[in-house]
């Protein structure tokens, strides 16, 4: 199943629009990789983000047991601030929160792609925070240090593609190192980041195979025609597509390639996020063990942590039981000691050691009338 694309992003962007206005209450790191932001807008809201692959609204609430030293920094930093803006910055997979306060502005930043990161900046744009952090020849993510884009040569259209496309082109087949660099799908994702899966899609349509050299003779207006059907008229089909009952792939345009699969279609595109993070169930990998559904993760460690639980309690109500039929077997005999310090307020540990040779005397504590035997 494929990550988010540019487009997607995009998409799923425009339903958070809903969401400006609403103040930040809390954040969770609920996995390695997984966060989740709960806001308040007249009624509770959560978002959900698992680097690198997917950020949604969702209906399900994932608890966190205890809060992680990254979340507590977060909480630091945005707690009651209110959500000013929601966007998606340099046509990237990079979603943006702007966040205000009386007399503060940060950002609350999410990375999809890569590994992915979960960033913190002031108004400025210097990170204040980070979850990981990584030092690329272009930029450097850490505190302190100015937030920069990821560099890309991405189009905002395809009418723009159109203007540099022999350019691109002829620069593309110069810089490609090998002959499966030169492949056509290969050039246009360079330049187009509506995700391969699209990009490949609307290629086939055209039949135009997306695995051809692109020093062959290709018919650019009919590569670029092909391209401005498929993204030019978007015609949203938010659509999961499943192979023997397990989630196969998703697409917010009907995909050629899962034509004959077996289909469930949203109207939202949030909702369609939210239905695969609870049930899609990722395919084992030789020697890998497998990934479970949440849910069932969630119920399973459940389980764990109660048997361990009732583990522990039955190993220490068995100790209480030997405790107590110990003092039953023996209380003739405490009474006796009992008896002989209450007759002799002056009694010794020594003497009472001697009179009860038996059972060894601890301690003896007339002030606070308490005696301490081991059994």
């Amino acid at each position: 199943m494929h990550s988010l694309s540019g487009l997607e992003i995009s998409k799923l962007v425009s339903e958070f629009t809903s969401l400006e206005g609403a103040y930040i209450e809390k954040f969770y790191e609920l996995q390695k990789n997984s966060f989740r932001l709960r806001m308040k807008k007249n009624t509770q809201i959560n978002i959900e983000c698992d680097i690198p692959d997917r950020i949604y609204i969702t209906s399900y609430i994932t608890q966190s047991e205890s809060a992680t030293n990254f979340a507590i920094a977060v909480r630091k930093h945005i707690s009651g601030l209110r959500v000013n803006k929601i966007y998606q910055l340099n046509n990237d997979r990079i979603v943006v929160f702007n966040l205000k306060g009386k007399e503060i502005e940060k950002n609350l930043i999410f990375e999809l792609f890569g590994r992915g990161n979960v960033i913190i900046t002031d108004t400025s744009m210097k990170i204040l925070l980070c979850y990981d952090v990584h030092d690329f020849k272009d930029r450097q993510i850490r505190p302190g240090k100015e937030y920069i884009t990821p560099a890309n040569s991405f189009v905002g259209s395809i009418e723009e593609l159109a203007h540099i496309f022999p350019k691109c082109k002829k620069e593309f087949i110069e810089n490609a190192e090998t002959s499966r660099s030169q492949k056509l799908i290969v050039f246009l994702i360079k330049y187009l980041n509506f995700g391969p899966i699209y990009i490949e899609d609307a290629l086939l349509r055209a039949g135009i195979d997306p695995k051809q050299d692109i020093q062959q003779a290709i018919d650019d207006t009919k590569i670029l025609s092909a391209l401005s059907q498929e993204f030019n008229n978007l015609n949203l089909a938010y659509t999961i597509y499943f192979n023997q009952g397990q989630i196969e792939d998703y697409s917010i345009l009907k995909l050629k390639k899962y034509e004959g699969f077996e289909e469930k279609e949203f109207m939202v595109f949030n909702e369609l996020m939210d239905y695969i993070a609870q049930n899609y169930v990722q395919p084992a990998q030789p020697g890998a063990k497998q990934k479970l559904n949440p849910e069932i993760e969630e119920t399973e460690n459940s389980i764990k942590k109660q048997q361990k639980l009732f583990e522990q309690n039955k190993i220490e109500l068995q100790a209480a039981k030997d405790a107590g039929e110990t003092i039953f077997r023996n209380m003739q005999l405490i009474n006796a000691v009992l008896a002989a310090a209450r007759e002799n307020k002056n009694i010794t540990l020594d003497r009472l050691q001697e009179m009860f040779p038996e059972i060894k005397v601890l301690s003896v504590d007339l002030k606070k009338k308490t005696i301490d035997v081991e059994l």
